[in-house]
C-alpha cells in the first residue's frame, strides 16, 4: 500500500514539474502580453516616416491589448490625419471625375471620409481622459494628382492653361492634448457634415451632358453682373432643363444623409463650445501643438492673448509662388484689438465677454439641434456683437425666428429651396421658366420688365404660377438713395442701383426653419393703404409675402430710416437693420 502511495506522489510531482516547464518556459516565468511601449514606439516611428498604414497596425494592437489607451487613441487619430493626406487626398481629383460621371458625389471623398469618421469617437475618449501624446513631428504632404482630371477635361475639348500642380509639405509637433482633440473633432464632424449634405444630392449629369448646347443658349447674355436681377432670373431655365438637378441622390439615402449631417454639425458645435476650458488647462505649456498664453490671466480668450502653432517646417516645394510662406519653428498669432477698425460699427476688440457670449449662442444652437427648441432670434446675437466692440450695430427686434433642427428632422433636397419658375415669358427675348425675382429701384429702368420704379408696387400679379402674388408692402426705395454699388469688380465697371428685391420661393419657410412676426416691421412702413395700423403679434410660418416684407425692411434700413438719419446713413444705434 505504501508503495502505491509513493508511485502516485511521484507521478504528481513529475506532472507538476512538466506543467511548470510548459507554462513558464525556461526560467519558469509567466509569458507577458504584447509590449505596449514597443508598439507605441513602432507606431510613432511609422508616423514620423510617413507610413500611416503601419502606424494604424501598431496603435490598433495597443488598443487591442488595452482599451482606450491614451497613446493608442492619439496614435490612431494622427494616423487617420496622415492617411487622409498621404494616401487619400492624391486621389480626390480622379475621384471627382468618376464621382461626377456616376452622379455619386459622396464617392469623391471615399477614403477621406473613412478616416474622418474614425476621429470623433477617439477625440471624445481623449477629452474625457485628458490624454496627452508626444510626437517629435507629424509630416503631412498635400499632393493631389490632377492628371486624370486634366485628361478628362481635354477629352471634352477643355485645355487648361493654369498650373494645377500642388505639392506642399509640413510637419506638426510636439505635444497633443484635449484642446487639439477638440479642434480635430470639430473639424472632422464639420467636414463629414459637408460630405453628407453633398452626397445626399445628385447633379443630373446625364441630362447635363445631353443638354450642353441648350444650356449654353439659355445662359448666353444672362450672366451680367451689372444686372443682378436678370442674372438670378436667367438661372431658372437651367432647373427647367435639368429636372433632377440638386434633387436627392438616386440611391435613396438623401434624407438619411441630411439627418446624419445634422448630428455631425451638432457634435462639431459641442466640441467648439468647450474649447476655452481646454485651452485654459493647457495655458503656458510651450510644447503643445497649439500653445496658448492667457496674457492677462482672466481665464478667457480675449485681446492680447497669444496662440503658437507648432509648425516645424512649412514649405511650398512646387506650385504657385506665395501661396504658402516658408516658416521654421512655429507661427504665433495674437488675438487682435483694433481701436477704430470698424468705423461706424464700433471699435473691434475681442473683450473678456466674447467667449461667454459666443458659448451662449453656440449652446442655443446645440439645444435647438438636439431638441428642436428654443428658436434662434436676431437679438440673440447682440451680446456677441457688443463683446467684440460692434456697439453701433445691434438688432432691436426679433422679426424672424430660426429653427435649424427642422431641416434635419424633415429633410428636403436643395432644389426645393430655390425660387418658383414662371410659366410664361416676360418678353419675346426671355425664355419661359425664369426664376421669379423682381425689384423696386430708385431710378426707373423702363427697358426691363422685372424692375419697378421707386414706389410701393405689387409683384407677380401676372400669376404666372398659380396662387403667387406678392402685394404692395408699404416699403419702397427712397428716390434719392445712392447706388447699391458703383465701381469696378473683377475688371468690370459696375453700377448697380439701390433696390429692394422680391422673390417668390417654392418654400418660403425653408423646410420649416423660418417663421416671421410681421408686427415688428411696422416701423419701416411709409404710410398709406399698404401699411396696416397693426398686425397680429407672434411668429407665423413664413410666406412669400411676409419673407419679402422682411427683406424689404432690412434692405430699406441700409438706405434710410423714418426719423432723423440722413439718406444713406445706416447701421447706427438710431437706425438698426431691424
Amino acid at each position: 500500500m505504501k508503495s502505491n502511495k509513493r508511485t502516485v506522489l511521484g507521478i504528481a510531482v513529475a506532472m507538476a514539474a512538466l506543467s511548470g516547464l510548459v507554462v513558464g518556459g525556461c526560467g519558469g516565468n509567466k509569458p507577458s502580453g504584447p509590449n505596449i511601449q514597443q508598439l507605441t514606439t513602432d507606431g510613432s516611428n511609422a508616423l514620423i516616416n510617413k507610413n500611416p498604414t503601419a502606424a494604424k497596425t501598431s496603435f490598433q494592437s495597443v488598443l487591442n491589448a488595452k482599451a482606450n489607451d491614451c497613446n493608442g487613441e492619439w496614435g490612431m487619430v494622427l494616423a487617420d490625419i496622415q492617411d487622409a493626406t498621404v494616401n487619400q487626398i492624391p486621389n480626390l481629383p480622379s475621384n471627382l471625375v468618376s464621382g461626377v460621371l456616376a452622379d455619386n458625389l459622396a464617392s469623391i471623398f471615399t477614403g477621406v471620409s473613412t478616416d474622418l469618421a474614425d476621429i470623433p469617437a477617439r477625440t471624445a475618449v481623449i477629452e474625457s481622459k485628458g490624454c496627452e501624446f508626444t510626437l517629435s513631428s507629424l509630416p503631412i504632404d498635400i499632393k493631389p494628382d490632377f492628371s486624370s482630371l486634366i485628361n478628362e477635361l481635354q477629352s471634352l475639348g477643355i485645355n487648361l492653361s493654369i498650373n494645377l500642380s500642388i505639392n506642399y509639405s509640413f510637419n506638426l509637433g510636439n505635444q497633443w492634448g484635449p484642446a487639439e482633440a477638440r479642434i480635430l473633432g470639430a473639424g472632422s464632424n464639420a467636414l463629414l457634415a459637408f460630405i453628407n449634405i453633398l452626397g445626399a444630392h445628385q447633379l443630373d449629369v446625364t441630362d447635363i451632358m445631353s443638354n450642353l448646347s441648350t444650356l449654353e443658349g439659355l445662359l448666353t447674355g444672362g450672366l451680367n453682373l451689372s444686372d443682378p436681377i436678370k442674372l438670378i432670373r436667367s438661372l431658372g431655365p437651367v432647373f427647367t432643363a435639368l429636372p433632377k438637378l440638386l434633387a436627392f441622390n438616386n440611391s435613396g439615402t438623401g434624407p438619411a444623409d441630411i439627418t446624419t449631417a445634422g448630428a455631425e454639425i451638432n457634435a462639431a458645435l459641442t466640441e467648439i463650445s468647450g474649447i476655452n476650458d481646454s485651452l485654459q488647462a493647457d495655458k503656458g505649456i510651450a510644447a503643445k501643438v497649439i500653445s496658448y498664453d492667457d496674457a492677462n490671466s482672466n481665464g478667457v480668450v480675449d485681446a492680447g492673448d497669444t496662440f503658437t502653432l507648432g509648425i516645424m517646417d512649412l514649405t511650398p516645394t512646387t506650385g504657385p509662388v506665395n501661396v504658402l510662406v516658408e516658416a521654421t519653428g512655429s507661427e504665433t498669432f495674437t488675438v487682435p484689438a483694433y481701436p477704430g477698425y470698424a468705423g461706424e460699427y464700433g471699435d473691434f476688440n475681442v473683450s473678456s465677454n466674447t467667449i461667454p457670449a459666443a458659448k451662449a449662442l453656440l449652446d442655443k444652437f446645440i439645444n435647438n439641434l438636439t431638441s428642436g427648441s428654443p428658436n434662434i432670434v436676431p437679438t440673440d446675437v447682440n451680446a456677441l456683437l457688443a463683446a467684440i466692440g460692434f456697439t453701433g450695430y445691434s438688432f432691436t427686434t426679433s422679426v424672424v425666428a430660426l429653427n435649424p433642427s427642422s431641416i434635419f428632422a424633415n429633410p428636403e433636397p436643395l432644389r426645393t429651396f430655390f425660387p418658383t419658375l414662371s410659366t410664361q415669358s416676360w418678353t419675346t427675348t426671355t425664355p419661359i421658366g425664369q426664376f421669379q425675382v423682381e425689384a423696386e429701384v430708385a431710378n426707373v429702368l423702363t427697358t426691363t420688365a422685372w424692375y419697378y420704379e421707386a414706389g410701393d408696387d405689387p409683384h407677380f400679379t401676372d400669376t404666372t404660377v398659380s396662387g403667387i402674388s406678392i402685394t404692395a408692402d408699404g416699403v419702397s426705395v427712397p428716390s434719392s438713395a445712392a447706388d447699391l454699388y458703383n465701381g469696378s469688380l473683377m475688371g468690370t465697371q459696375l453700377t448697380i442701383p439701390a433696390m429692394l428685391p422680391y422673390i417668390s420661393f417654392n418654400d418660403p419657410t425653408f423646410d420649416g426653419v423660418l417663421s416671421i412676426d410681421l408686427s415688428q416691421l411696422l416701423e419701416f412702413c411709409e404710410g398709406g393703404p399698404s401699411c396696416p395700423v397693426s398686425s397680429p403679434t407672434g411668429f407665423k410660418a413664413a410666406t412669400s409675402y411676409s419673407l419679402n416684407k422682411v427683406i424689404a425692411a432690412g434692405v430699406y434700413g441700409l438706405f434710410t430710416d423714418t426719423t432723423s438719419s440722413p439718406v444713406g446713413q445706416h447701421f447706427t444705434t438710431e437706425d438698426p437693420i431691424w
